[in-house]
């Protein structure tokens, strides 16, 4: 497995940008009022303003949260896919090991 995956969305434990990605792709503090979705909804904005996303997979991180799947957790994802509806499905997949990339969009 590569070091280093580009992928489009992460849901998050630890995420971190340059400043300067940041300054342009903030969290949606007026869509998102709860703890779930922040994550994806970043990671659009992130690879919609043409940044790469990517996850470090030598990094081990032992989460010890327990938010699980409830109505909270659907609602806010929910509001996350209405906002990116016209650019949904965005995907990259790994097929047998093998990385194959496609971004589609809307």
């Amino acid at each position: 497995m590569p070091k280093i995956s580009e992928v489009v969305v992460c849901d998050g434990l630890f995420l971190f940008a340059k400043q300067e990605v940041f300054q342009k792709c903030r969290f949606d503090e007026k869509m998102l009022k709860k703890f779930h979705g922040y994550d994806i909804d970043f990671c659009l904005q992130v690879f919609s303003a043409g940044y790469k996303v990517v996850v470090a997979n030598h990094l081990l991180i032992e989460h010890f949260g327990a938010c699980g799947f409830n109505a909270e957790f659907y609602a806010e994802n929910s509001k996350v896919m209405e906002k990116w509806k016209k650019q949904l499905p965005v995907g990259s997949c790994d097929i047998q090991g093998i990385w194959w990339k496609k971004f589609w969009r809307g």
